[in-house]
């Protein structure tokens, strides 16, 4: 089950949301199998409950930021990861710009 990160301030507010990343089955799949090889920062990703909501504000958001930019580096050969990764760096920069959360 896949996992969507939206702007928002509420979760109710997030299923109106037109801003968001989808993190698909196969990226996730792909980044769980390296986390062995993976700064454990990296958790932060692959540990994410697809059946349940995190509100991810302020500090966790420059850490989300900060793991998908390291990611980019270590995925570079990976379009598909490194497209997800570029797109959820800018989610959180739009978040942290306006002063909202991430809802995953």
């Amino acid at each position: 089950m896949a996992v969507t990160f939206c702007i928002a301030t509420t979760l109710d507010e997030c299923l109106s949301s037109t801003r968001y990343v989808q993190f698909d089955d196969e990226i996730h799949l792909a980044i769980y199998n390296e986390r062995y090889r993976i700064p454990t920062e990296s958790s932060i990703l692959y540990s994410l409950d697809p059946y349940g909501f995190e509100k991810l504000s302020d500090e966790k958001l420059s850490h989300l930021k900060g793991v998908s930019f390291s990611l980019i580096k270590y995925f570079e050969d990976k379009k598909e990861i490194v497209g997800f990764l570029h797109s959820l760096v800018e989610l959180c920069e739009v978040a942290i710009k306006e002063n909202k959360n991430i809802i995953a």
